[in-house]
């Protein structure tokens, strides 16, 4: 009786560990199919901000001018 629940566990543990497997590949396939769009930051929006948190009163001036070096 044992070896049949022990044959019946690893059983079902081989069928939870298949689903888990399919259901993994299939959710990668979905995350290779789907387009992803880049944006690139704007350095002087994010430089503007970071100024004027830091207490600059120029923070725009200052920020164009880091741009620039």
């Amino acid at each position: 009786m044992e070896s049949w629940l022990l044959h019946l566990e690893e059983t079902i543990r081989n069928a939870v560990y298949l689903c888990s497997m399919e259901a993994i590949l299939a959710y990668e396939e979905r995350q290779r199919k789907q387009t992803r769009a880049m944006v690139v930051p704007d350095i002087e929006l994010v430089s503007k901000m970071m100024l004027a948190a830091e207490g600059f009163i120029d923070a725009c001036l200052l920020a164009r001018k880091f741009i620039t070096l």
